[in-house]
């Protein structure tokens, strides 16, 4: 495996919900560089694309960032592992995100291995990066593979994979590269309610874009 040299970012204080799996993302740009806070919070990289969206800043519960300021240019994150066991497993079940890449037609994810400490760089199709939806559903994906068994998640993960049945993934994987995407009316409401599960769910906020991909 390709290893980097990665250019970590001040690490600050955030409000986050518990997680079974304390996995840290953050947006990295083509320097190899983080340009967003380290979070577990999956949401606040969907803010992320707000901000790039919208070209205003966000603050929201001690997360803030501005595109103007550090621009991400690709779908590639760094990924902070809690132990090596969760690092070994994403490297192992990557096959298991390839399989849901080919259905969706885009290119599939490279990994590679950094400077710092149980951290991976991930590299995927720029697709999953264009709306924050489908951001959500990518880092999902990420998630599930970091468990020994993808099919087996812990709390949240397990919540959204007791709703996201084989026909509705099916429906998502199919709309990854059609344009289907709503602007947020903003970051506040972008965080809370536009994230995969919301759309699966067919919230009002969403129920265009769950809809579209006859979700709903």
């Amino acid at each position: 495996m390709k290893s980097i040299k990665l250019v970590k970012i001040k690490v600050s204080s955030l409000a986050e919900i518990f997680q079974s799996l304390d996995i840290k993302f953050a947006w990295v740009n083509k320097k190899y560089e983080e340009v967003s806070v380290p979070a577990k919070c999956r949401d606040f990289l969907g803010d992320c694309i707000y901000s790039k969206k919208s070209k205003n800043p966000v603050n929201i519960y001690g997360f803030k960032y501005n595109y103007k300021d550090t621009p991400f240019d690709d779908c590639r994150f760094s990924l902070l592992f809690p132990n090596s066991e969760s690092y070994d497993n994403l490297i192992n079940n990557l096959p298991y995100l390839h399989e849901r890449e080919k259905k969706a037609g885009v290119k599939l994810t490279k990994v590679y291995a950094t400077d710092a400490d149980l951290t991976l760089v991930v590299e995927g199709s720029n697709y999953w990066s264009s709306d924050i939806w489908k951001i959500s559903l990518y880092t999902y994906y990420l998630k599930l593979i970091s468990y020994t068994d993808p099919t087996k998640p812990k709390s949240p993960e397990s919540t959204y994979a007791g709703k996201f049945t084989a026909d509705k993934e099916e429906k998502m994987l199919t709309g990854i590269k059609t344009r289907v995407s709503v602007m947020p009316k903003d970051y506040h409401v972008a965080h809370n309610y536009f994230g995969f599960y919301s759309v699966l769910k067919g919230y009002d906020q969403v129920s265009k874009i769950s809809t579209k991909l006859g979700i709903i």
